[in-house]
């Protein structure tokens, strides 16, 4: 059910994209992406079950497009930072979860790979990749000294779980 539930906002954030800008503003490499994940969607035809890979196929590319067409809205750097620091916000709901997993599995952290949740190691040090570049960013560049704390505190977290999971993401 919580799988499910990231199509919502996904779905959301292209609706908004489309009602609030009007503007399709995608460059070549945006449109090549599209044209690829247009292509990784329709290859599920070709599965056991096409109607289920296309409909998990489908929840990538929702999560893609609404992550493209974030991006294509941003107008300045100032701008840019505010959205960094959003993500940023929504990697700290995550690593909540990460941490609770944590404390309600303490030998979860040392023994073998780091599992929790029920959750796949590898998708959890992917997720975790993702938000350690998020993160560090944020540490690095952003203007206030309390961003860049956090940022950089949350780096250092997630990098340690990537490291935990074993993941080669």
């Amino acid at each position: 059910l919580v799988k499910w539930g990231r199509v919502y906002p996904s779905i959301l954030m292209v609706v908004a994209y489309i009602a609030m800008f009007r503007v399709l503003r995608l460059g070549p490499a945006s449109l090549a992406f599209l044209a690829f994940l247009g292509f990784y969607t329709a290859a599920g035809m070709w599965s056991e079950s096409p109607v289920a890979a296309i409909a998990f196929k489908g929840l990538y590319v929702l999560v893609a497009l609404s992550g493209v067409l974030m991006a294509a809205s941003i107008r300045d750097f100032a701008q840019f930072r505010v959205n960094l620091r959003v993500l940023l916000l929504g990697a700290a709901l995550y690593g909540l979860f990460v941490m609770a997993g944590i404390s309600r599995e303490p030998g979860a952290l040392l023994s073998g790979r780091l599992s929790l949740w029920g959750w796949n190691s590898n998708r959890l040090g992917h997720d975790a990749a993702a938000m350690v570049a998020v993160s560090l960013f944020v540490g690095l560049y952003d203007t206030s000294r309390f961003w860049k704390l956090v940022g950089l505190g949350m780096a250092a977290f997630f990098g340690v779980v990537v490291l935990a999971t074993g993941s080669r993401a």
